[in-house]
């Protein structure tokens, strides 16, 4: 089992991705390392009363989040949203269930729902207080992931913007990501996401 808590900030668009926030990411963020792009399905728990939880099947591995809690957010360059602080487990299972098995899933509460996501990602380490950029497949005890995703959802498109802190303890995690804002929002292109278009997975689900 594995543990993971962060600090996440993140946005929902309506439709495919921008050609402009695709230009940002590409190009007008430090660094030059970007990930390859992660094409692959997610299979959720659809629980539409439920927005601190979220359970999901991903390659092999059951993954399970919860929202310690979220709250308005205000950082540098306009950005405003909600941040939401989440621990999230996972397992991996080789032998596990595949997308068929789980289809035939009907509890606890409802219908498991195939979210088709195309992702990449930049991190930056965080040392001698400056944002270092880094391969994707690296590990870091302190730094952050900005993270672009297309999803489709029967046959719709949407996607996600997202930027989320890593290091010990919430006040540093806070710290963490409003230097993030300062350093890497600067080029972000307008209009900005709306406020209200911020909220995490479970949220979003919730919406269909």
């Amino acid at each position: 089992m594995s543990l993971l808590i962060s600090l996440e900030l993140r946005w929902f668009l309506e439709g495919s991705l921008p050609v402009s926030l695709d230009k940002w990411f590409s190009d007008s963020l430090p660094g030059s390392l970007v990930s390859p792009v992660d094409k692959r399905d997610d299979i959720y728990l659809f629980q539409p009363a439920v927005e601190h939880i979220g359970i999901k099947f991903r390659e092999g591995r059951l993954e399970i989040k919860w929202r310690e809690f979220a709250r308005p957010y205000k950082g540098a360059h306009g950005a405003a949203g909600q941040v939401e602080r989440w621990l999230k487990w996972g397992w991996a299972d080789s032998e596990g269930p595949d997308h068929n098995d789980i289809s035939q899933f009907g509890v606890p509460n409802g219908p498991w729902i195939t979210i088709a996501k195309e992702r990449r990602q930049r991190k930056y380490s965080w040392a001698k207080d400056q944002f270092i950029p880094v391969p994707a497949a690296n590990s870091f005890d302190q730094g952050i992931v900005v993270e672009l995703t297309a999803l489709k959802r029967n046959g719709r498109s949407y996607s996600s913007v997202l930027v989320e802190a890593f290091a010990p303890g919430l006040d540093a995690q806070q710290r963490l990501l409003d230097a993030a804002m300062e350093y890497l929002w600067r080029d972000f292109p307008s209009p900005l996401p709306e406020p209200e278009s911020s909220y995490g997975y479970p949220h979003w689900l919730g919406r269909f």
